[in-house]
């Protein structure tokens, strides 16, 4: 029953919102973490080592 119900509204215009939801959602999470990773590799390091050096 359930995979029916999931078809059925897969069909209705729900079903396509949805989709097209879950990309954009999916594609702005993905940008999100890679850009904050990224950022936090190439800004955070240089920084924990300034304050590793001056509490030290």
């Amino acid at each position: 029953m359930a995979t029916k119900r999931r078809r059925n509204q897969r069909k209705t215009r729900k079903g396509g919102m949805t989709g097209i939801e879950i990309g954009i959602a999916v594609a702005v999470v993905a940008g999100i973490a890679g850009a904050a990773y990224l950022y936090s590799q190439s800004a955070t390091q240089p920084e924990t080592y300034d304050d590793d050096l001056r509490t030290s």
